[in-house]
């Protein structure tokens, strides 16, 4: 039976410009593939920070949830050693969920002893220019442990397209960030203007050893201009904020 009880006040984390807090608990029960039953907490995580330079990739985890015998109900992530893609956030509010199973056979939970884990931002610290030629397309260029290439470049009536891959080697445990912002890449003509496409088409790909994005592009171009270069900002490197958050004895009943 559930009854209707005041909500509770979000626990909050505020360190300087930055702020975590849980935006919600919930209760889940239903059945796992094989038919058997079980129950699940679905804990809503949310992050924000003040106005000013934005984040190129924020990581958000919750890493340890006790129940009221101190029994850790996050199971181990057995892709944690591999990091985890992160795209550029939208607005200044990133949302975010965990799931925490019960035991099979549990008699319930009245309240988390403990909810624990950490949101790190990552801001841009630096960031390389890189031109092409497009007379005289040669091979991929190296950019700190990166390589960029383009492809398939194609002059069409009134646009060009082309593909953008860029492949880094992250070590074991580092984020998976997008190197590549879409809105610095651009064609420049014969007479130096610059031209940009209006939207993006990427595909991210990871293998185990190395992380690609793939951005197809196709950028108007007006008649009678030929396309000289391409000129774009590859992310060469990153700061990171931390923010480590622990609250306690939250009642979820």
């Amino acid at each position: 039976r559930f009854l209707r009880k005041p909500r509770p006040a979000h626990p909050c984390r505020r360190q300087g410009e930055f702020q975590v807090w849980l935006d919600s608990i919930t209760f889940n029960r239903d059945f796992d593939f094989t038919g058997n039953a079980r129950s699940t907490f679905t804990i809503m995580f949310s992050s924000a920070w003040e106005t000013g330079i934005v984040p190129v990739a924020i990581d958000q985890r919750i890493t340890e949830v006790l129940d009221e015998d101190g029994t850790n109900l996050m199971a181990n992530d057995r892709f944690a050693s591999y990091g985890a893609r992160m795209d550029q956030p939208k607005g200044r509010v990133r949302r975010d969920s965990a799931y925490a199973p019960l035991p099979q056979g549990s008699p319930g939970v009245r309240k988390l002893s403990k909810v624990k884990g950490y949101a790190a931002f990552y801001f841009p610290r630096s960031y390389q220019e890189l031109s092409v030629d497009l007379q005289n397309l040669g091979g991929p260029a190296q950019v700190d442990r990166a390589t960029v290439s383009v492809r398939n470049f194609r002059p069409l009536k009134e646009s060009c397209a082309f593909e953008v891959i860029l492949t880094t080697n992250p070590v074991t445990g580092d984020p998976m960030i997008d190197r590549l912002p879409f809105g610095e890449i651009a064609v420049v003509d014969d007479q130096g203007a610059e031209h940009r496409a209006p939207n993006s088409s990427r595909s991210q790909a990871f293998n185990g050893t190395s992380y690609t994005v793939h951005e197809n592009l196709s950028v108007p171009f007006p008649e009678g201009r030929t396309a000289k270069t391409i000129r774009m900002r590859v992310l060469k490197d990153v700061m990171e904020k931390r923010v480590a958050f622990e609250f306690n004895d939250i009642p979820v009943e």
